[in-house]
């Protein structure tokens, strides 16, 4: 028999399967066309859209995508996002493939300020929004973001999403799934992402071994950590 063991820290195990490593890209997404009071915990749908336009274009599945924060664009009023709750929004079966409560308190969210390890803020690329689209004179709300992908795709998810081609087709793709989910919504939105303009730290290096009585067991550690054994003998 196996007993069913948290997937480990910086890992996804999806549908139980062995841990993957992961890195998360964290980024702040500015919706202009919206206004706070089109986020409620009962009104998902935009949300909803949002998380999975996001999940098809980085091509990584529902539970990898972590939504943190809403806010209008003073900051002045905020709204804490339910990942989990969004998701099933999406998808009634949804089933988190990682620890519960997701990794928010773990990686930290987008709108604190992103610092080098030299302590220097590091800036932030910001792509510029399409002067032909009436929504992007208008006011807005800014979502606070992580994606995590599995590390051997960190750098290709890094370059595309910097890409003004990734932001016109997210953008394309929230319109067509808010219809999707709502056949009365007005899809007029204009998109801008930010993302901090270092390459994000990936995860490389964690390996663990699932022994015969299914647990799952660190056996490498990256650089500059130290994996500690259960025995002397081991050491």
């Amino acid at each position: 028999t196996f007993e069913c063991q948290p997937c480990p820290e910086s890992n996804t195990c999806s549908s139980g399967g062995a841990p993957v490593p992961v890195s998360p890209i964290s980024a702040q997404l500015l919706m202009r066309g919206y206004a706070m009071d089109r986020f409620t915990d009962d009104d998902l749908t935009v949300l909803a859209a949002l998380m999975s336009a996001v999940s098809e274009e980085a091509v990584v599945t529902l539970d990898l995508v972590e939504m943190h924060t809403v806010c209008d664009e003073s900051r002045t009023e905020c709204m804490t996002l339910n990942s989990d709750k969004i998701a099933r929004h999406v998808d009634a079966d949804f089933r988190a493939s990682r620890t519960s409560g997701r990794r928010s308190s773990d990686f930290g969210m987008y709108d604190r300020a992103a610092v080098s390890p030299s302590g220097r803020s590091q800036r932030s690329l910001l792509q510029e929004t399409d002067p032909s689209n009436p929504a992007c004179a208008l006011p807005g709300v800014t979502v606070t973001l992580s994606v995590f992908v599995q590390v051997g795709r960190v750098q290709e998810v890094w370059d595309t999403i910097k890409q003004q081609a990734f932001l016109k087709d997210l953008e394309a793709k929230f319109q067509e799934l808010l219809l999707q989910f709502d056949p009365t919504a007005d899809t007029a939105v204009c998109l801008a992402i930010e993302v901090p303009d270092r390459y994000p730290k990936g995860m490389d290096g964690w390996v663990y071994n699932i022994s015969d009585d299914g647990i799952q067991h660190l056996i490498n550690c990256p650089r500059g950590s130290l994996v500690i054994n259960t025995t002397v003998e081991e050491q």
